[in-house]
């Protein structure tokens, strides 16, 4: 069974999904709210300095992954990300649980549909 959200800063942490939380977090809206997209998304919270996948050359530490962290969460499943986000970034990363609504999302994401929001927090 998938895993409950994690305490550590340093871990993902799984905010949505279906089978495991009712609502999704309060920053994600409409259009995604009540939509037939939103039972076929995974929302986690990746933190700062964690790759999304091992890219064929980096100097970056790829002992843990998103995608290694989904494998191991997910073994039956073929998770796609919906978007990318920085190594250094933190933040909301959509995951799609089905083809045809990673398909969706990406486009949504190509044609500025989303809208992606910011901050930064200095002196960390």
């Amino acid at each position: 069974s998938p895993p409950s959200p994690s305490s550590s800063s340093s871990s993902p942490k799984i905010l949505y999904h279906p089978n495991l939380f009712p609502q999704p977090p309060p920053c994600v809206t409409v259009p995604l709210n009540g939509s037939t997209i939103l039972p076929s998304l995974l929302i986690l919270h990746k933190p700062p300095n964690l790759l999304i996948d091992t890219p064929p050359t980096t100097t970056l530490p790829t002992s843990s992954t998103l995608k290694k962290f989904l494998t191991s969460s997910f073994p039956n499943s073929t998770i796609r990300p919906c978007h990318q986000l920085d190594y250094s970034t933190s933040g909301l990363i959509l995951y799609a649980m089905d083809k045809e609504v990673n398909r969706k999302v990406v486009g949504m994401f190509e044609e500025r549909k989303v809208r992606k929001v910011y901050s930064f927090r200095g002196g960390e």
